[in-house]
């Protein structure tokens, strides 16, 4: 299975000069929100065609984040990303195009004069500022009961992200994990981190069994393998017992 084309919420549009100062920021602030986001140094590898893998990553994104610097302005590459986001957004009928102003805004209009009508964010607002907008534009769904099954023809770590809702952070969280005849409980104190990331192994087993979760007070849930998301992580590998034990 390959999973760089899996969709993702957001397409990471930037030039090279702002990834350390911008843009790394906001893709660890996007980890702890549980937001999936499309970013160059990951999905491109070596050998790879760069067109062909950014045409694929705006297709599969939901969202583009554009950051508007001056060192985007002066880039022609940068324009041709802003051009195919401005391309889907019309065919869509929907907002695609989330700009986020780096450099000042009448220089920004004065290149691009039909991002003036659009609401932007500005860059200084903090990364943890802008992920929690693009969260809330998501239109997360919090609820206690999740469903997710894996590949069945994948072997290595896994894992489960959970993202507590704002209003229950002071909360202690109780989570019951079902998969197959197995059950693990989890009981997370409040003073742990908004974000908690279980990881566990999956075998060579060609199966793909569902995996139940019960979590309350409820949350929103993404599941995944591989590469493990920023969060608090939790090892899960130990502990189960019989479900009907």
């Amino acid at each position: 299975m390959d999973f760089a084309i899996l969709p993702k919420d957001v397409f990471l549009s930037h030039a090279f000069e702002d990834k350390e100062a911008h843009v790394l920021p906001l893709v660890r602030a996007l980890d702890n929100f549980a937001i999936t986001y499309w970013l160059d140094t990951v999905e491109i590898g070596w050998g790879d065609s760069i067109v062909a893998k950014l045409n694929e990553g705006l297709t599969a994104s939901r969202y583009v984040l554009v950051f508007l610097t001056e060192a985007f302005l002066r880039k022609g590459w940068t324009k041709r990303e802003l051009d195919a986001a401005f391309a889907a957004e019309v065919a869509s009928e929907k907002i695609v195009l989330l700009p986020i102003l780096g450099a000042p805004q009448e220089t920004v209009f004065q290149v691009y004069p039909l991002l003036r009508p659009k609401k932007y964010l500005r860059a200084d607002l903090g990364s943890d500022r802008i992920a929690a907008e693009v969260s809330r534009l998501l239109g997360r769904d919090f609820k206690s009961e999740w469903t997710h099954h894996h590949p069945a023809t994948y072997v290595g770590e896994v894992w489960v992200k959970i993202l507590k809702q704002e209003g229950a952070l002071g909360q202690p969280h109780r989570i019951s994990i079902r998969w197959g005849p197995w059950r693990r409980d989890i009981e997370v104190p409040a003073s742990h981190a908004r974000s908690i990331v279980l990881t566990h192994t999956k075998g060579d087993d060609g199966l793909s069994v569902p995996l139940f979760l019960d979590v309350n007070p409820s949350c929103f849930v993404t599941c995944g393998c591989g590469r493990v998301p920023g969060g608090e992580v939790i090892d899960i590998n130990t502990g189960w017992v019989r479900a009907d034990g």
